[in-house]
């Protein structure tokens, strides 16, 4: 990255994708929230580093865990980051003690993977990620029902999908479908 800055690089990024997204309380903050077939993803971009000249990209669920299914989430997150991932797994604890959450992290720097590539197979490994614990939690996490959707939670939301679920979902990008994978 030796002429470009991490914020400029997320700019480009979101311009360049045609993402609504939203600025965060610091500079060059940024974040999206996505519709997957299994549930709403929050997609967040920042610069990091030495002078900001690389970038953070976390993507977490808008679905928390109940704290009962912490060891087989964590399992799941450790197994997760032992094959190898575009993005690392880590468990969080809620502000509800009954409640746990998982984020992902990947960081660019500059290296032999455009931003923009780099950044879509991020958030593909995510959905792949939460479509799993998803399947393995048997449905169990509780979700903050309803942001923008009027009170109604929307979990079948294909990403480019017309509304029907897939499992190999890309990233939507001005009419046209990427397969991030």
């Amino acid at each position: 990255m030796t002429t470009a800055t991490g914020s400029e690089l997320i700019e480009g990024y979101l311009r360049t994708r045609r993402v609504r997204h939203f600025r965060g309380h610091n500079d060059g903050e940024f974040f999206f929230l996505l519709n997957t077939f299994h549930g709403r993803l929050h997609v967040h971009l920042e610069p990091c580093g030495p002078q900001a000249r690389t970038a953070k990209i976390t993507v977490s669920t808008a679905r928390y865990y109940p704290v009962a299914q912490r060891p087989r989430v964590a399992a799941l997150a450790e197994q997760w980051n032992r094959s190898d991932p575009r993005a690392v797994a880590t468990v969080f604890g809620s502000s509800d003690p009954r409640l746990v959450g998982v984020v992902t992290e990947s960081r660019y720097r500059d290296g032999g993977v455009e931003f923009g590539v780099f950044v879509d197979e991020a958030i593909q490994s995510a959905i792949e990620l939460f479509g799993r614990m998803k399947a393995s939690t048997g449905g169990q996490e509780r979700s903050d029902v309803g942001i923008g959707t009027g009170g109604q939670e929307r979990s079948d939301v294909g990403i480019g999908t017309g509304g029907q679920e897939r499992s190999d979902v890309g990233i939507e990008t001005g009419g046209h479908l990427l397969d991030a994978g």
